[in-house]
């Protein structure tokens, strides 16, 4: 295979407690019959345990470096800091093009058209960024609110294809992203620029969502917004109905509250969408139980799993 047809979907992992996410969105990208491998990006501080479960799943695994700014934070910041590394996507140049994903993810359809997406090689694509703040969290800024959302303004079924334009003239709320699902086209000359923003902005300090608020900043003016069901977050059932539908959700995204951590009430707004996801890991804890090359590690990933 030449760099020139060699892509990949690329997720970052940094500890224990992702790896059931990781392993559903692989055995989504499978079940949809995905031409294109998962590589899980680790840093040296994922265990030889977690290690041994990807390797006996048959996931191609990367260790990388860690990244982080060289100045304070704040402490949201702080709480997310190991987010920079999926900037290390960037410098996967032995691929041609890359689709990052967040480990949170599963796929309702198949994805791998999203490949084929037109964009020029300084550019990236990904979805707008919800700017509702339903909860009123302080660190959003007074512009967050549900009328300034690039989401509020569209309608059924033209929003699949035509999200909220980015230009000039927008407002500060449509030029922020969901860094859950990005394409690029690595390069060393794009990461060495991504990293020397990331080390001297002033602007670092002030970023409440890492990854996320320096894509936003670093490509202004050089990303393509694309359809709310390509990244699809779970709450956008309730904060856009108008928009979304089921049945055109492609993949989707568990944003805040993680299925794995406990099934859910009857009575909770997510029960529909993690209900989705225990369908899945509960056959494929099935399939490991009856494959003598995982029962030995089945107990791991078992572990991290909320009843």
């Amino acid at each position: 295979m030449t760099k020139s047809d060699a892509r990949a979907w690329v997720t970052l992992l940094t500890k224990a407690s992702y790896l059931p996410g990781v392993l559903i969105l692989h055995k989504s990208l499978l079940k949809y019959n995905s031409k294109y491998p998962l590589l899980v990006i680790i840093t040296p501080t994922v265990s030889s345990e977690v290690r041994e479960v990807l390797s006996k799943a048959e996931i191609a695994v990367k260790e990388i470096e860690y990244l982080e700014p060289k100045g304070e934070v704040n402490v949201l910041t702080e709480r997310f800091k190991d987010t920079w590394c999926k900037l290390r996507v960037f410098e996967l140049t032995e691929y041609e093009k890359v689709i990052l994903l967040d480990s949170d993810m599963m796929l309702r359809k198949p994805m791998d058209s999203l490949f084929d997406l037109p964009l020029p090689p300084t550019w990236i694509a990904a979805n707008h960024a919800c700017t509702c703040n339903p909860t009123k969290m302080d660190i959003y800024l007074p512009d967050c609110i549900p009328e300034l959302c690039p989401y509020t303004p569209l309608t059924h079924p033209s929003c699949l294809e035509n999200p909220t334009p980015v230009n000039a003239d927008s407002p500060r709320t449509h030029t922020l992203l969901n860094s859950g699902l990005v394409i690029l086209y690595p390069s060393d000359k794009l990461f060495d620029e991504i990293k020397e923003f990331l080390y001297t902005s002033p602007l670092i300090k002030e970023m409440a969502f890492p990854d996320q608020d320096l894509l936003a900043e670093f490509f202004k003016g050089k990303w393509k917004p694309i359809g709310w069901q390509w990244n699809a977050i779970k709450t956008l059932g309730w904060l856009h109905p108008e928009i979304y539908r089921e049945e055109e959700v492609v993949n989707l995204h568990y944003i805040v509250d993680k299925p794995w951590e406990g099934r859910t009430g009857p009575d909770s707004p997510d029960l529909i969408t993690h209900g989705w996801w225990w369908v899945e890991w509960d056959d494929l804890m099935s399939e490991w139980t009856k494959d003598e090359n995982k029962q030995g590690v089945k107990h791991v990933v078992e572990g991290l799993i909320g009843e």
